[in-house]
């Protein structure tokens, strides 16, 4: 009983030197920075109202993370988080043997700046871009909705990985 109990007691203290955090649980930000408004983000593209998803998915990321207070415009917000949605796109992945698409993927990247509010100075950018795959369906509008939960998907680990590099300053 005696030796795995020093085992377990010197795993702890490894463990617990290591250094090691969850993504997205440790800030880079200086500490003057409690409350961010976040702006609603431009869309870059020719995909309608991918902006406001993505906006949308970075606000409850913002909310179930809690680090930071989330403040509206015209508040008394220590930074601003605003940025674009750069680039969507979505192609044909994969073919069957009669040449009809079966797979389509998504690609999304978006770009971020947040800044001081009382003198505009960069604390943090950067960019993300990720791609998920969905089913071609010969039924259009099955297709379409095939395609919205591939950009919901897409907006929601795109928001949490924005959220992690800036928090950890990847």
């Amino acid at each position: 009983m005696r030796p795995a109990l020093i085992a377990l007691l010197l795993f702890a203290l490894v463990a617990a030197g290591c250094g090691y955090q969850f993504p997205g649980r440790g800030s880079s930000l200086p500490e003057d920075i409690r409350k961010v408004e976040l702006a609603l983000f431009a869309n870059g593209t020719s995909q309608p109202s991918v902006e406001t998803e993505f906006t949308s998915r970075l606000t409850d990321e913002f909310i179930r993370q809690g680090a930071l207070g989330i403040v509206s415009s015209g508040s008394a917000a220590d930074a601003v988080l605003s940025g674009k949605v750069e680039s969507y796109r979505s192609r044909a992945l994969s073919y069957d043997g009669r040449d009809k698409i079966t797979e389509y993927r998504s690609e999304m990247t978006v770009s971020a700046a947040l800044r001081r509010s009382s003198t505009g100075q960069i604390l943090w950018k950067g960019r993300v871009s990720r791609f998920e795959e969905y089913s071609a369906n010969p039924d259009r509008s099955v297709e379409r909705d095939n395609e919205q939960r591939a950009i919901d998907r897409l907006s929601d680990r795109l928001a949490k990985d924005l959220y992690a590099r800036m928090m950890d300053n990847f």
